[in-house]
């Protein structure tokens, strides 16, 4: 499985000292300087490419979403995954598919929705 992990920079003049969070291969490096009168936050969004075997109980949140299937993915037999309220499974090529020997729970909402779609659709999920 693979992440690819952007960050969203925001700064605040009310608080005094700076924030840095750094994301390197899912290892998380936190210094925090008090130098400073300004507020720096990150923010990791998707998306996150997905194939293989899942083989352990697995939840896919917003946070990570969108989700990239690319080729075959296969919940395994006594495996559960859940896909949270919100997020967005797309995939790569019109041969991508996802075999369920397992549970899949797709926990959507009316207002929002769990959306399975293309990876050529922006009209969710961004790319």
């Amino acid at each position: 499985m693979k992440n690819i992990i952007q960050f969203n920079f925001a700064i605040n003049n009310t608080k005094n000292f700076y924030l840095f969070v750094v994301n390197i291969k899912f290892l998380f490096f936190l210094t925090l300087f008090t130098l400073g009168a300004y507020f720096l936050t990150a923010s990791a969004v998707g998306p996150t490419f997905v194939s293989g075997i899942i083989s352990a109980d697995t939840t896919w949140t917003v946070a990570d979403s969108p989700f990239v299937v690319q080729g075959t993915l296969t919940i395994a037999s006594g495996v559960t995954l859940t896909i949270d309220s919100g997020v967005t499974v797309k995939f790569d090529s019109p041969a991508s598919s996802i075999f369920v020997y397992g549970n899949l729970h797709s926990n959507g909402t009316l207002s929002q929705p769990v959306t399975f779609t293309s990876i050529n659709d922006d009209s969710v999920g961004g790319d």
